[in-house]
C-alpha cells in the first residue's frame, strides 16, 4: 500500500509504480531453495505460474521466462 501511495503525490506528478518500487525496496540478501528441498516445491511453484499467467497478472515473457526456470 505504501507503494501505491507514494505513487501518487499532493505537489508531485503522478509516477509510475515501479519507479516508487524500485526507489523503495532493497534487496539484503538472496535465499536460494536448498538443492534437496527443490523437487518438492516443483510443482505447486508451477501451478501458481499458471494461475497467475491465466488470470492476467503475469506478463507472458514472465510466464514462459518461469517455465524455463523451473525446468
Amino acid at each position: 500500500m505504501a507503494v501505491l501511495a507514494a505513487s501518487k503525490g499532493k505537489n508531485v506528478s503522478e509516477r509510475r509504480v515501479s519507479d516508487v518500487a524500485r526507489e523503495m525496496v532493497r534487496i539484503r540478501e538472496v535465499v536460494n531453495p536448498r538443492p534437496d528441498h527443490v523437487a518438492r516445491f516443483h510443482d505447486p511453484y508451477l501451478r501458481l505460474v499458471e494461475e497467475l499467467a491465466r488470470r492476467g497478472w503475469l506478463q507472458p515473457a514472465l510466464h514462459q521466462h518461469a517455465g524455463r526456470r523451473a525446468q
